[in-house]
């Protein structure tokens, strides 16, 4: 994927938008692999933007007539379920950013379009227990008008657990994206009414309104899940 002023093709492993979910508040999911010396210089346009550090640790400027922070360089790296550390941030339409990484990470991108703008944010993962070896790393639904962000891991233990999605019965459009080790036959998504299907690392998951689905993690294996739903 060419970015402009970003020297060379820039990988772009994951890459869904409403062509392909047939959403209507969802708008896209992409998630970039970077390395330095790049320097990613975009912009919100008329979306609401989650920023979501999935690997390493970036730099990060946000621009926006909604702050005063217009020359704060923010540290970003990926959530785990040891220690608290800023890995995500919320962009309103229009604003702007800078993005820096510090090494190979992997970023993604949500997006969806808002009826209003509001104060960007930078967000803290805060691990949170949640069973056996689960832990819910962020949950996030007070800074976007139209999108939650939420972002889970299971460790590797002696018996089948479950992501906790956090998608209720009712619950609006959803985007589930997943790492697993191994990468294949350690996760599989069971929703009510359809067969049980085996997933792979990287899969992403398409939620509609009203399904309940459950993402099993299988003993001895280890899952992290992101999850973008609509509010």
């Amino acid at each position: 994927m060419a970015l402009a002023g970003v020297p060379g093709l820039v990988p772009r492993p994951v890459d869904i938008d409403q062509t392909s979910t047939g959403f209507k508040t969802p708008r896209t999911l992409r998630i970039y692999c970077f390395a330095p010396p790049q320097v990613i210089d975009g912009h919100a346009e008329e979306h609401e933007v989650f920023i979501v550090v999935l690997k390493g640790t970036v730099d990060l400027v946000i621009r926006s007539e909604h702050w005063s922070n217009n020359t704060t360089r923010f540290t970003l790296t990926a959530a785990d379920p040891h220690t608290r550390a800023s890995c995500a941030a919320y962009l309103p339409p229009h604003a702007e950013y800078a993005l820096t990484p510090q090494c190979a990470a992997e970023v993604a991108y949500a997006r969806a379009l808002p009826t209003a703008s509001r104060a960007p944010a930078v967000l803290t993962a805060a691990p949170c227990p949640d069973g056996p070896g689960a832990h819910v790393l962020l949950d996030d639904m007070s800074h976007a008008e139209r999108l939650r962000l939420r972002l889970l891991q299971v460790d590797e233990g002696p018996r089948t657990a479950t992501l906790n999605l956090g998608l209720e019965s009712g619950s609006g459009e959803a985007l589930v994206h997943v790492r697993t080790t191994p990468s294949r036959g350690a996760a599989r998504v069971d929703t009510p009414g359809t067969a049980a299907l085996m997933l792979e690392s990287w899969d992403t998951i398409a939620v509609f309104a009203g399904e309940c689905p459950k993402v099993r993690v299988a003993a001895g294996s280890s899952a992290f899940g992101m999850v973008v739903a609509a509010l």
